[in-house]
């Protein structure tokens, strides 16, 4: 019997089975997007009621304009 590559045959059995491994924890432990996410959308048409301008200056407010 020769013993010589039975070293080298594990280690190269062992690099195999870590790469699959690894692939398939990458693979797996992406979550895939819920089409259910986009659901609470407000969907519909829109009409602008009021607009309100504030300007600040150093943290405080100088103006205030509503429209």
């Amino acid at each position: 019997m020769n013993m010589t590559n039975k070293p080298a045959e594990n280690l190269e059995i062992k690099k195999i089975i870590l790469l699959l491994l690894s692939v398939l924890t990458i693979f797996s432990a992406c979550k895939k997007d819920d089409a259910e996410r986009n659901s609470d959308r407000l969907i519909g048409r829109w009409n602008v009621e009021t607009v309100a301008y504030i300007e600040y200056e150093n943290g405080k407010e100088t103006e205030r304009n509503q429209y």
